[in-house]
């Protein structure tokens, strides 16, 4: 026992000596936010210190162009890091992502100077797109599927939040795109020929509201949305209307119960409108953490 605590210890000053290090990959990361499937950059620049501290460094992992995976040591047990690093649109790093890789790249490395004295493996699992954006949105899933994990016995992860904890849940979600189509038409001299996606979509977007108060109240329902698209002139009928929605419960199963009736209420209101809607999704489900 007295051992483990001063390899504990060894750690913790491996972390106070990198202190510099760690602030300004945070701080860089913060000055070159990059938007998810699209971290280039930042994924170099994570794996090149790494690599500089001894990880070997296996990039593209799962097919996933900005993943990489960075490992040091050998056998079991295994223990991995996650780091994210994509931005939002027109806001940057303002979920803290830049934190959460610079966390993970720091206790990576600081276990990483104890490995010649203990057993095992550490590594750190670049995972891009956590917001949803690109081609590879919810990479974790994405990189869980392809068995990135399969042969890992821990895997731990930093997030940002207004208090300090360890662990705890997390609502299961699932995205929902809804695209409108109408017709165009002038709106003053020629209405009676246009058909409006935009009346479509806020039927809908009234029609989920009203939906929140026939949930199950057990389930902890969230559901958010944004009229992404709605028209380009005020006078002008749009024939094009975009929501996007999130679903979130802690009954993961629930939330495809969820979906489902959100899509009725589109229907129902493209049938009010005439307009026609189809339905896509832009990132797999993530299942609840209990």
């Amino acid at each position: 026992m007295e051992r483990i605590e001063e390899l504990k210890n060894q750690a913790a000053r491996q972390v106070g000596q990198m202190k510099s290090d760690l602030f300004h990959i945070s701080d860089w990361l913060y000055d070159h936010p990059e938007l998810g499937s699209e971290e280039h950059k930042s994924a170099e620049y994570l794996s090149a210190y790494l690599r500089r501290n001894g990880f070997k460094i296996a990039k593209g992992i799962a097919g996933i162009p900005t993943a990489f995976a960075a490992s040091k040591g050998r056998d079991s047990p295994k223990i991995a890091f996650l780091a994210e690093y994509d931005a939002l649109p027109g806001i940057g790093h303002g979920c803290g992502h830049n934190l959460i890789a610079s966390a993970a790249v720091g206790a990576a490395v600081a276990v990483g100077k104890v490995l010649n004295q203990i057993k095992g493996a550490v590594l750190v699992i670049g995972t891009p797109d956590e917001e949803g954006r690109g081609k590879y949105a919810g990479s974790k899933s994405l990189l869980a599927k392809a068995g990135i994990f399969s042969d890992i016995d821990a895997v731990l992860m930093t997030h940002g939040a207004p208090r300090y904890s360890v662990g705890g849940q997390a609502l299961a979600v699932r995205d929902l795109i809804m695209t409108f189509e109408g017709r165009t038409a002038h709106a003053a001299a020629s209405p009676e020929r246009g058909i409006n996606a935009l009346d479509a979509a806020v039927l809908t977007y009234v029609a989920v509201n009203t939906l929140r108060q026939h949930v199950r109240r057990d389930a902890n329902v969230v559901i958010h949305g944004i009229i992404a698209e709605g028209g380009r002139a005020s006078n002008v009928i749009p024939d094009r209307a975009l929501l996007k929605y999130g679903a979130r419960s802690s009954d993961t199963k629930y939330v495809h119960n969820l979906i489902e009736r959100m899509k009725k209420c589109a229907k129902g209101a493209a049938v009010a409108t005439g307009a026609t809607v189809t339905f896509s999704s832009n990132m797999p489900m993530y299942e609840g953490i209990r």
